[in-house]
């Protein structure tokens, strides 16, 4: 039997910590990269109730932010997102 730890890593070893979302401001006919990759995010023993504990989690996020950037552009305004 396949266990979800078969198929998805758990390991935050050479991880770069998480980052704050970034707001992008973009005009119309713009380009802008997306990327997804594995990010490790930090919590702590409070967040999780278990006082004075860390724990290190995997997450998958964008452009290295959980959530992803937020994206400001004109109404009516086309984009490309690569």
């Amino acid at each position: 039997m396949t266990t979800d730890h078969d198929v998805f890593s758990t390991d935050t070893v050479g991880l770069a910590q998480v980052s704050r979302p970034q707001a992008v401001r973009l005009a119309d006919g713009s380009r802008f990269g997306l990327s997804i990759g594995a990010v490790r995010k930090d919590l702590e023993g409070k967040d999780i109730g278990d006082a004075g504990s860390v724990t290190e989690l995997r997450m998958s996020a964008y452009n290295g932010s959980i959530p992803g950037p937020t994206l400001h552009l004109p109404q009516g305004a086309e984009i490309t997102v690569d």
